[in-house]
C-alpha cells in the first residue's frame, strides 16, 4: 500500500470510529511549512486532498496525519537500517591470517555487478584465462615465457587465508587496508573496497609495483 493510499485509509478509518461525532468539531490549526512540505511530498499525486498553511481541520484528520507521519517515519527507519555494512573480522594464527566478514554485516552485492579488470598491465602480457560466475572473476595475462600475473574478484562472501610465515606487510591501496605478501618467485595483495574483494597474483619482479598495480584496477569496459 502506497502512503498515499494508507493516508486516505486512515482518514476514512478515523472518521468511522466509535466516538466520531466528538472528533468531527473542527479546530483551528496553523501547520508548518515543515509539516507541509512532508504530508504534500506524500500526497502530491492527489488532486483532491491538499495542505494548506491554514485551515479548519478535524481532529480525526489530525489523528490519521500524525499516523501516516509515523509509519512515514519508520518506513524511512527500516530502510536506514538496511544499507550495506561490512566488517571483517581477522584471526591471527601462527602460519597465517584469517579474514573472514562478520556475521552481522550486510553485503553490498551479493553477486558480481560490476566488473574489474587491470588497466597498467606489463609489455608482452596478454590474456591467458579468464573466467567469471555469479561469485567471482578470474583472469590470468601470460608472457612468452610462461609467466603469469592474476587478478581475481570476489564478492564479500568469503573467508581469505593470509600466509605470515613468509614476508607480510600491511598496504594501503586508495585508502582501504591490504596485504602483501612476498615469495622467492611471486608475490600478492589482497584489499577489500567494501563492494569486492581482490587479489593480484604476479612474478617477485613486480612486487615493488603491486601496489601501484592494485591501486590502478578500473571498471572494464
Amino acid at each position: 500500500m502506497s502512503n498515499k493510499e494508507l493516508f486516505v485509509k486512515a482518514f476514512l478509518e478515523a472518521e468511522k470510529i466509535e466516538y466520531a461525532p466528538f472528533l468531527d468539531n473542527s479546530v483551528e490549526w496553523e501547520v508548518s511549512k515543515d509539516f507541509e512540505r512532508k504530508m504534500n511530498a506524500l500526497i502530491n499525486k492527489n488532486n483532491h486532498i491538499k495542505l494548506s498553511s491554514r485551515r479548519r481541520i478535524s481532529r480525526s484528520l489530525i489523528a490519521a496525519v500524525i499516523a501516516v507521519l509515523i509509519a512515514f517515519a519508520g518506513t524511512m527507519s527500516v530502510s536506514a537500517t538496511r544499507a550495506p555494512f561490512v566488517e571483517f573480522v581477522e584471526k591471527v594464527f601462527s602460519k597465517y591470517i584469517e579474514v573472514t566478514v562478520s556475521k552481522d554485516s550486510t553485503l553490498p552485492v551479493e553477486t558480481i555487478e560490476t566488473e574489474y579488470t587491470l588497466s597498467d598491465v606489463p609489455n608482452g602480457y596478454k590474456i591467458s584465462r579468464y573466467d567469471k560466475s555469479d561469485a567471482g572473476v578470474f583472469t590470468a595475462w601470460e608472457n612468452e615465457n610462461g609467466d603469469e600475473i592474476v587478478l581475481s574478484q570476489d564478492i564479500l562472501n568469503m573467508s581469505l587465508s593470509i600466509d605470515n610465515e613468509h614476508y607480510l606487510k600491511e598496504v594501503n591501496v586508495n585508502g582501504h587496508k591490504g596485504y602483501l605478501n612476498i615469495y622467492p618467485k611471486n608475490a600478492t595483495i589482497w584489499w577489500s573496497d567494501g563492494e569486492y574483494s581482490y587479489m593480484i597474483n604476479a612474478p617477485n619482479e613486480y612486487k615493488n609495483e603491486l601496489v601501484k598495480m592494485a591501486e590502478n584496477v578500473k571498471e572494464k569496459n
